[in-house]
């Protein structure tokens, strides 16, 4: 099976994204303008918070299957997909305490301790908090992230970016019993701001490419 081509499909909020897979590596990632145009995969999982799978799809939808993996949480059913895929990842791989931030359009945290998802938080990501200074379609200004300054801001400037510094580091300002999990296309900069922890560029794919090819690769399916 790791010699055939497997395709991994993240649709989030904003972007479809696609990793190919040979030999358990990824060997290429693309953006899917459209969501119809992966109706030529023949191998893979799809994985989506807001879209369906194409009905010629061959490929397995996440969503329909996931009340068949052995997931343990005390969260309710509404965990959104892309959550419970990195963390029933988590939880079977990682024997430890863990605190996975997925920072996009809008940043989460969920908490796996000794093999069990206990829940997590929903925030705005930076965009979406920068957002609500301005009307929509202004250009937003330019933030130096970093620990927030002990000064007070002494321009408008210096007051929304030191805003958006204080609001992103009180989200990751967690105890130091978990060890921390950056992922998403905004968590390599919160990882900054941590300075502890690591960042995971691909970890969404590497969870649902590994949640493929340990319960989706039956002959039954």
């Amino acid at each position: 099976m790791s010699n055939s081509l497997i395709h991994i499909i993240d649709s989030g909020n904003t972007l479809t994204k696609v990793a190919t897979y040979k030999n358990d590596e990824i060997i290429q990632k693309d953006i899917i303008e459209d969501i119809s145009d992966i109706k030529n995969f023949e191998t893979g999982l799809f994985c989506s918070v807001n879209k369906e799978l194409p009905e010629t799809s061959k490929l397995i939808n996440l969503e329909a299957h996931k009340h068949s993996l052995p997931f343990v949480s005390d969260y309710a059913e509404t965990l959104g997909i892309d959550r419970f895929a990195i963390s029933f990842y988590a939880q079977k791989t990682l024997n430890k305490k863990i605190c996975l931030i997925d920072a996009g359009s809008f940043i989460t945290l969920d908490f796996i301790d000794q093999g069990k998802h206990l829940g997590g938080y929903i925030y705005p990501g930076a965009e979406n908090f920068l957002s609500l200074y301005f009307e929509k379609g202004e250009k937003l200004p330019l933030v130096t992230l970093a620990k927030p300054k002990k000064t007070i801001p002494s321009s408008t400037d210096q007051a929304i970016s030191q805003a958006a510094n204080s609001y992103l580091s009180a989200i990751i300002d967690l105890d130091n019993e978990y060890e921390l999990i950056f992922t998403g296309g905004f968590g390599k900069n919160l990882y900054k701001i941590a300075e502890r922890g690591c960042y995971k560029e691909n970890y969404l794919f590497d969870a649902l490419y590994w949640i493929y090819t340990n319960y989706f690769t039956s002959t039954d399916l």
